[in-house]
């Protein structure tokens, strides 16, 4: 059975995504150490609570950032391997 996304279900995944993506580019911009939620809301123009409301800490979110990031990167090297194994 597939499961099919209410228009809230929808919103919610986009706006993780809008974080995950932003919150990369204000790491990358700014550092771990001077990251923080405030900035990451000010960023995406939203209210700092709404921000709270998807991560309730900086520690919570990077770690999904982080299990994204690593996930990605493993699905990058499985293509490779593929695509080497098709060319043989």
């Amino acid at each position: 059975m597939v499961h099919v996304f209410t228009k809230k279900e929808k919103k919610s995944l986009l706006n993780k995504r809008e974080i995950l993506k932003t919150s990369l580019k204000l790491l990358v911009e700014e550092g771990f150490e001077s990251f923080s939620m405030h900035k990451l809301a000010k960023k995406l123009d939203w209210a700092v609570g709404t921000a709270y409301r998807y991560y309730p800490s900086k520690n919570l979110l990077f770690f999904e950032l982080e299990k994204r990031v690593i996930e990605d990167y493993g699905n990058v090297i499985i293509r490779a391997k593929d695509s080497k194994g098709k060319r043989s």
